[in-house]
């Protein structure tokens, strides 16, 4: 029986949680042990419910900021404690601080599951990945656009890059989107489903919504997420007078029943590794509208599972509203290639069965 220990820097960002949540619930456990590893000082209900859920052993090692040395020490004391046979680390980055805490207590293998873009910060990406690269086994992308950027932009050597894509509960989603009433109306229902920072591009669906308001067109967008720029958001709906048109949501654990409510969904971005909320919606057989970025055009094909916009440009996003708005044969064909697709190549069973051949074998194929 293999032992594994997953270490999460935070809880505060949902996708790693919900990936994480998978992926535990997936290993069989009667081949794998794991343990949870928080390196931040979680507290509260998220983490409380985080840590019943999966039911099992979490410990902690705080990481504060510049006291690298003393946490790649109190790491190491505490993997020797464990004794896994496998490090999978959630944080690409300061996984360089993982890999070497784990060499240093003799730890056979360390991952690292690189979920965002890593060239969004190229300098010190291409720094950690060079720091940690003696002692990490291996970079396991989300995406063929992630993969792709670790070997061309960062300099990795393809052989050391596995690529597992994100998986989607596809029938659990589709089930629960269904169950949800979707009322016609002469009023567009939009939503985003994503963490309110810097990496996403709310502002221009907001200005989208204005624009198409100021044209006359009935139109309500709901977003659902926190995050940091959740105040200057709320600010710029106020200052374009679509305060009323807009709901803030918050965190939600019910997007599947959401996404059955909506006519489409937007996602609007700057940077992405793999949007598990296009996964969600493809289950969901919902209308994609998606920022024209390498990862959203890996999932949806532009014009195959759903459209895509030049990305920051608030008319080509209304373009594409306005013209899947009036095509609803269009908007049927889409959603039944992309449920299509999401089923075949995108299924949670999937990318567990990779990881698990992975952990066992040393690739995943």
């Amino acid at each position: 029986m293999l032992h594994l220990v997953h270490v999460l820097t935070s809880l505060e960002y949902g996708g790693i949680e919900s990936f994480a949540l998978r992926l535990l619930k997936r290993l069989p456990r009667d081949q794998f042990r794991s343990s949870i590893m928080i390196t931040t000082p979680e507290q509260g209900k998220r983490y409380d419910d985080f840590v019943a859920e999966v039911n099992l052993p979490a410990f902690h090692c705080y990481y504060q900021h510049r006291r690298r040395v003393r946490f790649i020490r109190a790491l190491s004391r505490q993997l020797k404690g464990i004794r896994p046979d496998i490090v999978l680390s959630y944080a690409y980055g300061t996984h360089a601080m993982v890999a070497i805490a784990s060499w240093l207590a003799g730890i056979p293998r360390n991952y690292v599951r690189v979920a965002g873009e890593p060239v969004r910060h190229l300098k010190k990406s291409k720094l950690m990945t060079k720091l940690g690269r003696p002692f990490c086994h291996g970079e396991i992308a989300v995406s063929k656009a992630t993969a792709r950027q670790l070997v061309e932009n960062i300099g990795l050597p393809a052989n050391r890059v596995f690529t597992i894509e994100n998986g989607c509960e596809v029938e659990e989603i589709q089930s629960r989107a269904n169950r949800s009433v979707h009322i016609p109306s002469d009023t567009l229902r939009l939503i985003m489903v994503s963490r309110m920072d810097d990496a996403k591009d709310h502002e221009t669906l907001l200005q989208a919504v204005a624009k198409l308001s100021a044209q006359g067109k009935k139109v309500q967008l709901q977003l659902a997420g926190e995050g940091p720029s959740r105040p200057s958001h709320e600010a710029l709906a106020r200052q374009l007078g679509i305060v009323d048109q807009v709901q803030f949501l918050g965190n939600c654990q019910n997007v599947p029943e959401l996404l059955g409510q909506a006519d489409f969904l937007v996602h609007s971005t700057r940077t992405e590794g793999m949007p598990n909320v296009l996964l969600e919606a493809m289950a969901a057989e919902i209308p994609i509208i998606a920022s024209d970025i390498e990862p959203c055009r890996e999932l949806i094909q532009d014009g195959v599972c759903g459209k895509l916009f030049v990305k920051g440009e608030v008319d080509s996003l209304i373009q594409a509203i306005v013209d899947l708005q009036s095509a609803p044969r269009l908007q049927k064909q889409l959603t039944s290639a992309a449920a299509q697709r999401v089923r075949e190549q995108y299924h949670v069973d999937r990318m567990a069965q990779r990881y698990i051949h992975l952990f066992q074998h040393g690739t995943p194929d």
